[in-house]
């Protein structure tokens, strides 16, 4: 609200989506069920919303950790349908050690299976960004992560929390890092113009992300003027 409050912005935020990295799923899981998020927010959400809304036909995305990577392969498989695309400490990559095994982690950590979701070799290299990011051309971009070094006030904030939660943040993040400079250089070689944000220090947790939001909207919201 307090980003947002100030701008003509219709912001939605879908819920409901723990460990589904915002795909559509191949196959039925028996306990995550059968995700279709990108069928639902692109083909059904969209013009739902924008009837009811008044709008400049201008869409923009932004995600968080699992939802960054979600929402820049959400961008990249639907070329021109959002105008601005922001990732804060997110991987993107589906397919190389890091990528394959965040993936693997999140949805695996929820009790799901990833096959489920990407059910052959195919749709996981498809769904890999830095491998092909072409549909990401002419999108505007914004990609922040931290490096997973502890701050003053993450060190109060992980006081009373198991210290096994400030070594998860601190390698959380610095993989974040990684992908993100794997992605980005994978766009500079593609000549694909994009803005980077690294802080100087920071986990893979609220504290971090909180003041992230508004340098990401910023980052992105005058291609949705």
């Amino acid at each position: 609200q307090k980003v947002f409050s100030d701008t003509d912005a219709t912001v939605v935020i879908p819920a409901q989506g723990a460990g589904s990295m915002w795909q559509d799923w191949d196959n039925d899981d028996p306990v995550l069920g059968r995700h279709q998020w990108d069928t639902f927010l692109t083909e059904e959400l969209a013009p739902v919303v924008e009837e009811k809304v008044s709008h400049n036909g201008k869409r923009g995305l932004i995600g968080l950790s699992m939802g960054a990577s979600g929402a820049v392969m959400m961008a990249n498989n639907n070329p021109g349908f959002f105008g601005g695309v922001a990732g804060i400490s997110g991987c993107y990559s589906t397919t190389d050690s890091i990528g394959a095994g965040t993936v693997k982690l999140t949805v695996g950590n929820l009790g799901g299976d990833p096959n489920n979701m990407w059910s052959a070799p195919e749709a996981w290299e498809r769904n890999d960004v830095v491998l092909n990011p072409e549909g990401l051309r002419g999108t505007q971009l914004y990609l922040s992560a931290a490096n997973g070094e502890i701050t003053d006030e993450e060190v109060a904030y992980y006081a009373d929390k198991e210290i096994t939660d400030q070594i998860t943040g601190s390698l959380l993040e610095a993989g974040s890092r990684h992908c993100t400079e794997n992605l980005s250089a994978a766009l500079t070689k593609s000549g694909i113009e994009h803005t980077t944000d690294y802080l100087d220090a920071g986990a893979h947790g609220w504290p971090m992300f909180g003041p992230q939001l508004q340098p990401a909207w910023d980052g992105i919201k005058s291609a949705l003027q």
